[in-house]
């Protein structure tokens, strides 16, 4: 997975059973508000106001999910240090979460795209690291085959790995479109994983090619979020504008 890939889904700030239900969080509409607004100074106060909490373990997959998009975007303006920070303290949660409920699906899907943040920063590690982080990722997907973070790490392991190691861009995007329909199944309202992938599903089109089928997801995005400025002014228009 190359760093540049990374920025590319990040930078836009922008992976249980089945998705955890973030309506019941008192977090959840002030993460959407920092996604939408491309607010990480108040992502980061959540942050820390969660990790004071006493978190059962379905808080503690939600606050897993938000550090997801932290280091993301931590690795894409290239603070590694705080990357690795958040990715120490992510992975200490994912282990205990894995110690009393190894067949975890959601848990296993961190634990492989934790790994794949590791990789993301150094690419030396690919070689040792690669194969586990698609052994937990793997795992994951036979555990339940309709879990959102499950669905969400394959297709991006999918479409970031070499064809020599079984990456696949096609079928990476058959992963993601499966993970939107599973959180509009679950009906997930105001949660910026779902504006995540469908931003990140328009961004993989565009980059195949596929400028048509970029511009019908960019405006269902608009159409569930039109406050979503950095979509709709930058690239929303630049397609508009290349078509």
């Amino acid at each position: 997975m190359e760093r540049s890939k990374y920025i590319i889904s990040f930078l836009i700030f922008l992976l249980v059973g089945k998705v955890v239900c973030f309506s019941q969080s008192s977090y959840k509409q002030a993460i959407y508000n920092a996604y939408v607004n491309g607010d990480m100074s108040k992502w980061k106060v959540t942050l820390n106001k969660m990790e004071s909490d006493s978190l059962s373990v379905e808080g503690t997959l939600e606050l897993l999910n938000y550090y997801y998009g932290y280091i993301g975007y931590m690795i894409g303006i290239d603070k590694s240090k705080t990357a690795t920070l958040y990715i120490k303290k992510g992975e200490k949660l994912i282990d205990e979460i894995l110690k009393n409920d190894p067949q975890n699906p959601t848990a296993n899907a961190y634990k492989g795209s934790f790994i794949a943040f590791k990789i993301a920063i150094s690419k030396l590690k690919a070689v040792t690291m690669g194969p586990q982080s698609m052994k937990y990722i793997n795992k994951a997907n036979k555990l339940d085959y309709t879990n959102v973070q499950a669905l969400t790490d394959k297709g991006n392991m999918l479409y970031y790995a070499p064809s020599m190691f079984g990456g696949n861009k096609k079928e990476a995007i058959i992963y993601f479109e499966k993970a939107i329909k599973q959180m509009e199944i679950n009906n997930e309202n105001n949660n910026w994983f779902y504006l995540y992938l469908l931003t990140s599903l328009a961004q993989y089109n565009q980059e195949m090619g596929n400028k048509e089928d970029a511009l019908s997801v960019y405006e269902k995005i608009l159409a569930k979020e039109p406050n979503l400025k950095w979509v709709r002014d930058e690239f929303y228009q630049a397609l508009l504008e290349s078509m």
